[in-house]
């Protein structure tokens, strides 16, 4: 036999966990609050039928106003699991595929990875690429000019002959990636942290090099044009054979530089 004044407890227990004032569980149930008032002081007893309302609105099952059972909320932690993982499969909808020469021109593709990937001669020119994850990608000869790349990984890809022009770069991470004959004409490389990777023959023109953190990089006969360095330092990196033309430098740049053993005769000295 049911009693009613632990039924009536349970209904008051699940309510305030589901924060409902007895007025919004009336209106749910279509109930008066004083029919759910006596129920909750156990002067009246739900039918079964109302019981199972009740447990569907106060998200527990059945059994938890019967016998105690079944008392944990269910329909919240359900929807917030069901969103991550929906959330996990947009974010993983480019992993570990081939999409070789596909036009991604001017698309939002915010947060997405790409790791694993065969992207090779994609146009993502002008394309939303922020916070997205390249991680051992095949991106050579791909076109991403004018792309927004904000706090974007770069992690062992293969990125030769690639294009970033006019490309927003800030916040990148590069780490031992290949970049060999890429352009980077005025591409904003503001924060950037690269290490490991090789920048042979990589032309640098009108870039924006402001607090970026070159560490154990090779830029092998790479082109700096109209460059100003600006807070950049440039740690165990080979600058061997490297051309500047008209570039400028602050002085704790400079002092980096000068570290890599390079020819600096072209390049002015800023006054602080």
């Amino acid at each position: 036999m049911l009693n009613e004044m632990i039924i009536g407890e349970r209904i008051v227990s699940a309510r305030k966990q589901a924060n409902l004032s007895q007025a919004d569980l009336a209106a749910r149930v279509n109930m008066s609050p004083q029919m759910v008032s006596k129920w909750e002081r156990g002067e009246s007893i739900p039918d079964i039928i109302m019981l199972k309302h009740l447990s569907e609105v106060l998200s527990v099952e059945v059994n938890y106003f019967i016998d105690g059972t079944g008392g944990r909320r269910l329909a919240e932690p359900d929807i917030e699991e069901k969103d991550e993982k929906t959330e996990k499969q947009k974010r993983n909808i480019f992993r570990m595929g081939d999409f070789a020469n596909m036009d991604f021109a001017g698309i939002n593709l915010k947060d997405k990875k790409f790791d694993f990937s065969n992207l090779k001669k994609c146009n993502f020119e002008k394309a939303d690429l922020s916070g997205n994850s390249f991680k051992c990608s095949n991106i050579s000869k791909c076109t991403f000019d004018g792309a927004d790349l904000k706090n974007s990984i770069f992690n062992m890809s293969d990125a030769e002959g690639s294009t970033f022009n006019g490309a927003d770069m800030r916040g990148v991470i590069i780490k031992k990636a290949d970049f060999k004959n890429t352009d980077f004409n005025k591409a904003d490389l503001t924060g950037a942290a690269i290490s490991a990777s090789d920048f042979k023959n990589t032309v640098f023109e009108d870039t924006i090099l402001k607090d970026v953190y070159f560490n154990v990089s090779t830029f092998k006969k790479a082109t700096f044009k109209n460059v100003t360095f600006k807070n950049t330092v440039f740690r165990y990196c080979s600058l061997k054979n490297v051309f500047f033309e008209n570039c400028k430098t602050d002085k704790m740049s400079l002092n980096f530089l000068k570290t890599c053993k390079v020819d600096l005769s072209k390049v002015t000295v800023l006054d602080e």
